[in-house]
Parts: C-alpha cells; sequence; structure tokens
C-alpha cells in the first residue's frame, strides 16, 4: 500500500508538470479555476487529489480518477499560461526603422533600366507580405538597391534579408546577381522623409557626389 501511495503521488506530481519549453508554476503560485469556478494552486491540486485517493477503499481506481483530474486541470493551466505570454508578447511597443542597401555581384551595372520596375515591385511585394515588416519606400542605381522599412523586434533580419536577395535573385532570372554581404542603419521617425528623399534621388546624389558613405556602405 506504502509503494502504491508513492508511487501514486509521483505520478501525480508528473502529471501536473510543464511540457519543455512552457514556463514552470513558481512554488505553487500559478493557478486555475476548477469545476467550481473557485482558483485552485497546482499544489493544492495535488494535495486535494491524493488526500481523496489515499482515503478511497480502492486505491487503483482512485489513482485513476485523481490522475485524470490532473491532467485535465493541468491542461487548462499550460493553456492558460501559453496564453498569457502571447498576450504579453503582443504588447509590445517598438519603433526599428531601418535603411537597407545591398549591391549587385561584383558591383557590375546589372540592374538596367528594363529591369528596375519588375525588381522593385518584386522586392516592395516581399516585404508588403512579410508579418512584422513595413515597406515605406525604394530605390538605387544600376549597381545597388535602397530600401527603407519598419521591423516588428520579432522578425529575424538576417533571415529576412537573406530571402529578399534570394527570392528577387531568382525571379530576375540569370540576369541578376547580389554580392555578399549587405548594410542596414537605423534611423529615428522624424527622418523618415529624409530617408526617402535621399532614396528617390539616388542618381543625382552619386553624380554630384553628395552620398551618405552611412547610407552606403555594405561592409565594415
Amino acid at each position: 500500500m506504502a509503494k502504491l501511495k508513492q508511487k501514486a503521488f509521483a505520478t501525480l506530481k508528473l502529471a501536473v508538470k510543464p511540457k519543455r519549453g512552457t514556463t514552470a508554476p513558481m512554488d505553487g503560485v500559478a493557478k486555475a479555476k476548477g469545476e467550481s469556478g473557485k482558483t485552485v494552486s497546482h499544489r493544492h491540486l495535488l494535495f486535494s487529489l491524493s488526500h481523496a485517493m489515499f482515503s478511497c477503499s480502492n486505491p487503483s481506481a482512485s489513482l485513476s480518477h485523481a490522475i485524470y483530474g490532473v491532467v485535465r486541470v493541468g491542461k487548462i493551466v499550460l493553456a492558460r499560461s501559453r496564453a498569457f505570454r502571447i498576450a504579453m508578447s503582443i504588447r509590445v511597443y517598438s519603433e526599428i526603422n531601418l535603411h537597407i542597401t545591398w549591391h549587385a555581384k561584383d558591383d557590375l551595372p546589372l540592374i538596367t533600366g528594363a529591369m528596375k520596375p519588375d525588381l522593385y515591385a518584386f522586392l516592395k511585394n516581399k516585404i508588403v507580405e512579410t508579418q512584422g515588416a513595413y515597406f515605406h519606400g525604394i530605390g538605387g542605381i544600376e549597381t545597388h538597391v535602397h530600401i527603407a522599412a519598419s521591423v516588428k523586434p520579432s522578425l529575424h533580419l538576417d533571415e529576412w534579408i537573406g530571402q529578399l536577395k534570394g527570392g528577387s535573385s531568382y525571379a530576375m532570372g540569370k540576369r541578376l546577381q547580389w554580392q555578399h554581404g549587405y548594410g542596414v542603419v537605423s534611423f529615428g521617425t522624424k527622418d523618415l522623409q529624409w530617408v526617402l528623399d535621399y532614396i528617390r534621388n539616388q542618381e543625382q546624389h552619386h553624380k554630384r557626389g553628395t552620398i551618405h558613405d552611412r547610407l552606403e556602405r555594405i561592409d565594415e
């Protein structure tokens, strides 16, 4: 009987143990509502169910009933815990504005006038379709592109830019290959219009020699 009790209590503790990657309850503080609507803690739940089981005349039947109850309430606790974490992650304020640039392979003039509309349209659509990314503008010259966008903290920047480069190169066929690397510079929202003007007037800036080094670099 003693061994059965030890095994039963160990099984009860295992039943409410959070799955890997979830937040474990802290000292019985995490709570859930039972059938009566009253709030109960994990610790109280274990005590009540184990007490009811051990006082029952049929320990084996009591064990199965107790485990069922613990698992059921445990699922409620974990579901509410996940919902709470998701809600907390949604409530994030961010203002991440980025200027992004990358170059054609070997800085060759591969971005022809005929290619520009299709290339720019493709990149714009890819950015608009990306969850957590917001398109502001695009421009450039024959050797490179400039993009202004805002992103959420959850966006994996390096992977995302790689997808933009790889996808656009594939979409344009063998006519366009990109150089390794890229440049990213953050800027304040109050400077957005200035950055957009700089991107849209790329040809004039390069002809006049009025380029800004920080917005043109793709390496240290």
